[in-house]
């Protein structure tokens, strides 16, 4: 494959990252841009399939992936044509090519355009994240930011939530790109490296999302390594394993008390008909 050809797929590969960063906006029947994107790069992969000039893999993995779109499908014929398993078995493989185009454009390209796209989805999104943040501290609505009532915040209750469609969403884009930065690029320890390190974490932290938990169990595990003493090791794998824990058992059961006036929890957080597993009357 020669240069232009590589540039050229690389450009659609990071273009079509990068649009989920706009996934909270839909177009004509709730199109997202990202999928109007998917056609051109999935058509260009094509193209140079026919050529020749890319290898496609196909690994075991990838039939076992395979085979839930093509259940959901026999599924729809089993259950008098019951359109929910039809449209189940369409999102299905649709998320199998995305997966199996955006694996051999790697295979094909290499990953570093991958990596830094993502790292760069996150900073715009903090960034955006924060503005939004900020707006709401000064009473004005903004689609960077969710306003709706949550027991954790900082000044008045506001989550960022940038573009994206949930601030959970937002925190595991940079759950994943501060993970990204801290193992492939330790080794550029510079202003900008720090400088990004910080926004993307500070954005991280607007988000107030449960999965903050898991981001530290993250980093314990970068320390994690055969050459350190046992004790230490043990330390770091107890430590991971008990925020794991943690995180489990504090999202799926709320500890309230019932004499407080929880106005936060409504049906955002839990189904309205679920009954307390244990109450104390005391």
């Amino acid at each position: 494959m020669n240069n232009i050809e590589i540039n050229i797929l690389k450009i659609f590969s990071g273009i079509y990252i990068f649009s989920f960063i706009f996934h909270n906006i839909s177009t004509y029947e709730y199109i997202r841009i990202s999928e109007y994107i998917f056609i051109f790069y999935i058509s260009y992969f094509i193209f140079l399939l026919i050529k020749k000039k890319v290898i496609l893999n196909f690994y075991r993995i990838d039939l076992f992936l395979l085979l839930m779109p093509t259940l959901a499908f026999i599924l729809f014929f089993f259950s008098n044509f019951n359109l929910s398993f039809l449209i189940g078995s369409i999102s299905l493989f649709y998320f199998f090519l995305i997966y199996y185009l955006i694996r051999n454009s790697i295979e094909n390209i290499g990953l570093k355009i991958f990596l830094k796209t993502i790292i760069l989805i996150a900073l715009v999104s903090s960034l955006l994240g924060i503005i939004g943040w900020v707006l709401s501290q000064f009473n004005i609505n903004n689609i960077l930011s969710i306003n709706s009532p949550y027991p954790l915040s900082i000044g008045k209750v506001s989550r960022a939530s940038a573009l994206l469609t949930t601030p959970s969403l937002l925190a595991i884009t940079n759950i994943i790109s501060i993970y990204i930065i801290l193992i492939f690029y330790s080794n550029k320890r510079n202003f900008i490296f720090y400088l990004v390190l910080i926004i993307i974490s500070f954005g991280l932290l607007l988000t107030f999302s449960k999965s903050i938990v898991l981001f530290l169990a993250f980093l314990l595990l970068i320390f994690y390594n055969k050459k350190n003493k046992p004790l230490l090791n043990y330390i770091i794998f107890v430590s991971v394993f008990s925020l794991i824990i943690f995180h489990s058992i504090f999202t799926s059961f709320l500890f309230i008390n019932k004499n407080n006036n929880n106005k936060w929890l409504n049906e955002n957080f839990t189904p309205l008909f679920l009954n307390p597993i244990y109450e104390n009357f005391f």
